[in-house]
């Protein structure tokens, strides 16, 4: 379902957070340090100690968005899910995450975030949310907002 740029882009180590909702469709988000694709699922590497209601509605429904954001350019995909599954982080995982949220921090940097605030970031406990991909879809700001990519 994403290959090619559209994959590297979000691999890269972009600004990340997740979206859920709770059984009342009380929205909530949270922090992640970034996003693995595989084929039809991807994995999103989301920090706890940010995200404990996000997570609680995960184990509850399934259902979650992940938008992928480089600070830069502004450039935004929205990732759609269900069936959202908690799991420990892979050794390879592990290596991943601390090189996508290493990126995130200086990317952020690049645009006048200080580098005390981005140090601030705490992804060291990460949490592996694996689902299955429903939609992608353009979020950047304009008219092209909202058209599904892939």
């Amino acid at each position: 379902m994403i290959d090619g740029e559209l994959k590297e882009f979000l691999q890269t180590g972009h600004v990340c957070v997740i979206a859920t909702r709770d059984k009342k469709l009380r929205p909530d988000w949270g922090h992640a340090a970034g996003v693995r694709v595989l084929k039809s699922r991807c994995v999103v590497f989301v920090a706890p100690d940010s995200s404990n209601r996000s997570l609680a509605n995960l184990r509850a429904n399934g259902l979650i968005a992940v938008v992928v954001t480089e600070p830069l350019t502004h450039r935004s995909i929205q990732l759609k899910g269900e069936r959202a599954k908690l799991r420990d982080l892979t050794p390879a995982e592990h290596k991943l995450a601390k090189r996508l949220a290493q990126s995130a921090r200086q990317a952020v940097i690049e645009v006048g975030i200080a580098p005390r605030v981005a140090a601030t970031w705490n992804f060291d406990a990460l949490v592996a949310v694996e689902f299955e991909l429903t939609g992608v879809f353009e979020a950047t700001p304009g008219p092209k907002a909202g058209t599904e990519v892939a």
